[in-house]
């Protein structure tokens, strides 16, 4: 989770933004980020806005213990709030197309999951919660991967 902040704000000076200074005791973490560019941050200390080029712009990279996100996906939105992480994403295929992935890809990287409707729960190597789930959008699979980060 910090790098994905780190990476962020490492972007600043390559996109247009809005900086705002805040109180210092605020411990609120928060990364959003949209498909269109979109991204808002707060991080102690400081919040903003801005708006990435589109050669920045998420592909669908993501990897929970080895396990990558379903071939030709989208990401859509990153959310980051104190210690959970929600990625939305796109996939092409019916769920049970994605679905059979992932429970192949977990299996072969030693993840223990539980299926959980059209999804799955488990826990990373590290110890973390997390939750995958998936649903119809018209021929393609929209997903959710919630990661709650236990420090």
């Amino acid at each position: 989770m910090r790098i994905l902040l780190l990476v962020t704000i490492a972007a600043l000076p390559l996109a247009a933004c809005d900086i705002q200074r805040t109180n210092k005791d605020d411990k609120t973490v928060t990364f959003n980020a949209s498909d269109n560019g979109a991204v808002a941050f707060q991080v102690p200390g400081v919040k903003g806005n801005i708006k990435l080029p589109g050669t920045m712009r998420m592909h669908g990279d993501m990897d929970i213990d080895g396990v990558k996100i379903f071939p030709d996906s989208r990401v859509g939105s990153v959310n980051v709030n104190d210690q959970d992480v929600v990625i939305g994403f796109k996939s092409p295929g019916t769920v049970a197309t994605v679905k059979d992935y992932y429970a192949k890809q977990f299996a072969e990287k030693g993840v223990s999951v539980t299926a959980d409707g059209d999804g799955f729960t488990g826990k990373t190597k590290d110890g973390d919660d997390f939750a995958l789930t998936l649903a119809d959008s018209g021929g393609a699979t929209a997903g959710t991967m919630k990661i709650h980060d236990k420090e």
